[in-house]
């Protein structure tokens, strides 16, 4: 990826968006959403589309600290929300506070000379206003998580439409969330009125709409991003518009070059099979399931000079409704390492590990075994007629000199091996 003209340095995008920094802000967001956000800054630096970030509804920060993130030299951002002023917050989406806010600012962006704070709903604010806060320089990116309502939505997206410069994304949290159903009725008013600006990409509970004529390249972009990690891709259409249902890669794969080495465990990888030692199902776009109680890897050691080794291991559980939780203990050359529970509803975990190559006697490779409670087959729990016991999806492993983790990663709790 192109990691060029960033006003904030790399290793911060890196640790927000592919480590446990977005973790740290309390707030509602796919770390998928992450992804995708992120690849379209990517195509916008390709397409030479410049412009501001604004975020309607910021909450404590969350997502506003990603956009902010990505701003290039000479760009700012705008956070507009209520915070305290709860006389405006109608539908009760999240009570901001705006002193966490600003907290959560400093320490994720250090330098927030280039963002500004709007106090005031959004009903309160033109088009005109938000140039004047640029000194007329369009938006690139315009996130829109304010009030819920119809007349909200409508508001906040003809707002967007009028400040977007070409080639620009407006950012439309909980489409199609039946609990606030006021959100595709103000789409479907603004459509009406508004030709300049249609559906493009849809995924994580947000749709995300782009200038007419740049709906085209950015779908095909995204699309074939998609095509590198799955099988195939879904499109849906929305007022007459065709919108691809993006299906993203974890943040971490976006940062390869950031790792001494990476191992792929989805179907387009079929190398990747050598490292499966036992206890693993076939191959799937997104990566591998175990299949029982247990299942092992053995992975190569990366040749490099520091001491310590930093491995990662990203995946997810099998767990269903109704199936309460699913414990996971990971176990290095025989010795465990790491145990901890998967509930439902609950997103992949990155789990990370230092190795202490000197106590290794010079090994080639290592070991890893994954040990699951209680798998069980979706055919038991009534979901299909799928009949393996389906334990861990295990997606990459990856390496980091220390030298290099520890120049991207605040210093935080790590396991270590042996």
């Amino acid at each position: 990826m192109n990691e060029q003209n960033n006003k904030y340095e790399i290793e911060k995008v890196i640790n927000y968006f592919a480590f446990s920094g977005h973790k740290e802000i309390d707030g509602w967001i796919s770390v998928y959403s992450l992804s995708l956000v992120y690849l379209i800054n990517e195509f916008q630096k390709n397409n030479t589309i410049i412009g501001n970030v604004v975020e309607v509804g910021v909450f404590h920060g969350k997502f506003f600290i990603a956009l902010s993130l990505l701003l290039r030299t000479n760009e700012k951002s705008l956070a507009i929300d209520v915070f305290d002023d709860q006389i405006y917050n109608i539908d009760g989406a999240g009570v901001g506070d705006f002193n966490i806010f600003l907290e959560n600012l400093r320490i994720k962006l250090g330098d927030i000379r280039d963002v500004k704070i709007l106090k005031t709903d959004s009903l309160q604010i033109d088009h005109n206003r938000l140039l004047a806060e640029f000194d007329q320089r369009r938006v690139r990116i315009f996130s829109i998580d304010g009030c819920h309502t119809a007349q909200h939505t409508e508001n906040d997206l003809l707002l967007a439409a009028n400040v977007i410069a070409p080639g620009g994304v407006i950012i439309l949290d909980d489409y199609g969330n039946p609990n606030w159903p006021g959100v595709e009725i103000g789409l479907q008013q603004f459509l009406a009125k508004c030709s300049s600006v249609v559906p493009c990409i849809s995924a994580y509970n947000k749709l995300y709409l782009t200038t007419v004529d740049f709906h085209g390249a950015l779908q095909s972009y995204i699309s074939d991003i998609i095509l590198e990690v799955r099988s195939g891709t879904e499109y849906e259409y929305i007022a007459e518009n065709l919108v691809l249902k993006a299906q993203m890669p974890i943040p971490e794969a976006l940062f390869q070059s950031k790792y001494l080495s990476f191992i792929d465990f989805s179907s387009r990888n079929e190398f990747c099979r050598h490292y499966l030692i036992s206890g693993w199902s076939f191959l799937e776009p997104w990566g591998v399931w175990s299949d029982g109680n247990n299942a092992m890897i053995q992975i190569n050691l990366p040749e490099q000079l520091s001491k310590r080794l930093f491995l990662f291991v990203a995946f997810h559980a099998f767990v269903a409704a109704g199936d309460i939780k699913r414990n996971i203990s990971i176990h290095v050359e025989s010795c465990e390492i790491d145990s901890f529970d998967f509930c439902f509803g609950q997103e992949y975990e990155v789990r990370r590990y230092a190795i202490d190559l000197a106590k290794l006697n010079a090994k080639k490779n290592i070991q890893v075994m994954f040990m699951i409670s209680n798998p069980i087959s979706p055919q038991a729990l009534g979901l299909s007629a799928d009949m393996r016991q389906l334990g861990i999806g295990l997606q990459n492993v990856y390496f980091m000199d220390e030298k290099d983790f520890l120049s991207s990663v605040p210093a935080q709790t790590t396991t270590s091996f042996p």
